[in-house]
């Protein structure tokens, strides 16, 4: 458990200290490997705390014709359902 606890403070002191740029560098590094995959879904998430912001890099996907999917939480223990 206290290693967890470690992991999650830097983690948090990370998205402190970059959490925009990392969103933004995540977006570019997407685009660059998924720039020939049109008509394609691509599963992402909405970021909780100091998860990295993936939404910037899903919607350039979207613009540029992809299908985005995110998980949907059923009860716990239940598998995660896509949708889009």
């Amino acid at each position: 458990i206290e290693l967890r606890r470690s992991a999650l403070a830097a983690r948090n002191a990370v998205f402190q200290a970059r959490g925009a740029d990392a969103a933004a560098a995540l977006a570019a590094q997407v685009a660059r490997i998924t720039r020939r995959a049109k008509q394609v879904t691509i599963a992402g998430y909405w970021p909780l705390g100091s998860e990295i912001d993936c939404r910037p890099a899903l919607n350039d996907l979207y613009a540029e014709g992809c299908s985005i999917a995110l998980p949907v939480a059923g009860a716990r223990g239940d598998r995660l359902v896509f949708r889009q």
